[in-house]
């Protein structure tokens, strides 16, 4: 099983950043990190991941369309949304723990995109998605825009996921050092 890159977690300068287009012709790099993402997301039953979310600024998301195929979105931008809007709860990798810090956000049950792929990062592509499968659409190239799900919901939600991300981050710091003193003392930590 080889290793993963940690996620990058939310962190307020990272809101905004924007991210590069991918130019033709598309380098090795790029391919490796569509891999990794793709793996990350397999591992640990994503349903979409955005490069910046690796610390890589470029325009590259991945998004569930169907169970088991994952969509390679290159240099994706919004064309149309429609349809009601919805209120769901979110979660992200880059808020965790995942699974248990969500909150609910408002999102259009239909988006047509337009997008590029790794052969042609200008293809022109369109698509429209629905129901949930445009909820992750949204929610991943909103990531390449330097937004993050809780900059999308009201007041208490985004106060109570950040307050569980700094119970998350203040547990893992304690956890590394702990193992960091057990190591020291030369005694396995259990």
């Amino acid at each position: 099983m080889s290793t993963l890159p940690e996620l990058l977690f939310y962190r307020s300068d990272l809101v905004g950043k924007p991210c590069r287009r991918i130019v033709k012709p598309v380098s090795s790099e790029i391919t490796e990190l569509l891999s990794i993402m793709t793996r990350y997301c397999q591992r640990h039953d994503g349903l979409g991941l955005a490069a910046p979310q690796l610390g890589i600024f470029v325009q590259l998301a991945i998004a569930a369309t169907v169970p088991g195929h994952f969509e390679v979105l290159v240099n994706p931008k919004i064309m149309n949304l429609g349809g009601r809007d919805l209120l769901s709860a979110e979660g992200c990798f880059s808020l965790p723990p995942v699974g248990k810090n969500n909150a609910r956000v408002w999102r259009s049950e239909i988006v047509q995109i337009r997008f590029g792929t790794l052969e042609d990062p200008d293809a022109g592509i369109e698509r429209i998605y629905k129901g949930a499968i445009a909820r992750i659409v949204q929610h991943e190239i909103d990531h390449l825009n330097g937004i993050f799900f809780i900059d999308r919901c009201g007041p208490v939600g985004r106060q109570l996921v950040l307050r569980n991300l700094g119970k998350y981050l203040r547990q893992k710091d304690l956890n590394k050092r702990l193992s960091a003193l057990a190591m020291s003392l030369g005694v396995a930590r259990g």
